[in-house]
């Protein structure tokens, strides 16, 4: 039936689950969530170190936020990670109660935490968690993530007095550490040219 032709109640209805609709999506993305920052392609250029930041993005009313621990893999053939410059940052009264971070595999960081025996805080902005620090071994623009929350450590979060784990969000979950696209193009460039130099020699 053409929208025109319509009677005035079947447009409103439209009109109405088409706002409730919109309204869903716009709550489903305020959402809070967990987040490793930088994200996505990361160009690094010349750079031989990276930190990747550890964020939680409360709801905007604010969450009550306690105790909680969480650990990351990361793609050891390109990065290495640097304990010593890895800081952990709770917010506050929150601390690191369980000792620091650290590596119980080639390519699995561990024990990233937070607790207190204060009441929980609420967080009412995008809050940090931990500053993590690599240094970069080679940069195989593959596509596939590099640093990764790891997903199969369940009820790892206290919100709102519930434990929950970091896949029970939309969290982002992990970055791609690449060369810079300027330098590849460059490359490619100048092996084309000294390519093109070589068949006129031959030629």
């Amino acid at each position: 039936m053409p929208i025109e032709r319509m009677g005035v109640p079947m447009r409103s209805k439209i009109l109405f689950l088409a706002m409730a609709f919109i309204m869903m999506l716009s709550s489903a993305a305020m959402a809070y969530n967990f987040e490793i920052s930088p994200t996505g392609r990361v160009d690094v250029g010349a750079a031989t170190s990276i930190n990747f930041d550890v964020f939680f993005n409360p709801d905007p009313a604010g969450n009550t936020f306690g105790t909680y621990s969480f650990a990351l893999f990361f793609d050891n053939s390109e990065l290495q990670w640097n304990a010593a410059s890895t800081t952990q940052t709770p917010p506050s009264p929150l601390t690191a109660l369980f000792g620091d971070p650290y590596l119980d595999s080639a390519d699995h960081i561990s024990n990233f935490n937070g607790a207190s025996f204060a009441a929980d805080p609420t967080i009412n902005t995008r809050t940090k968690l931990a500053s993590v620090a690599f240094n970069i071994m080679n940069t195989d623009d593959d596509g596939i993530a590099d640093v990764w929350f790891d997903k199969t450590q369940l009820s790892s979060f206290t919100i709102g007095g519930n434990s929950v784990s970091i896949t029970d969000q939309n969290s982002n979950l992990g970055a791609n550490v690449a060369p810079e696209p300027v330098s590849t193009i460059l490359f490619l460039s100048g092996g084309a040219v000294m390519g093109i130099r070589r068949f006129w020699k031959k030629a």
